[in-house]
């Protein structure tokens, strides 16, 4: 089972259209499941696809996020 996820950043200051790599890590290393699914939860200040990668919009706040399993 996992325990927990760690991200590379926890904190963004991005300009429209700037874009940056979250990355993931599922601990422990040796959990089943190391899926993770992303989701932004403001589309007009940030996008997030399936990889992590985040692409700033409009001026505003959101927050990524990466649930497992």
């Amino acid at each position: 089972a996992v325990s927990s996820v760690n991200l590379n950043s926890s904190n963004l200051s991005l300009t429209e259209g700037q874009k940056v790599l979250l990355k993931a890590t599922v601990l422990p290393q040796n959990a089943t499941d190391q899926s993770v699914i992303w989701e932004s939860s403001n589309k007009q200040a940030a996008t997030v696809d399936r990889n992590g990668n985040v692409t700033a919009g409009k001026t505003g706040e959101g927050a990524e996020k990466g649930t497992f399993h």
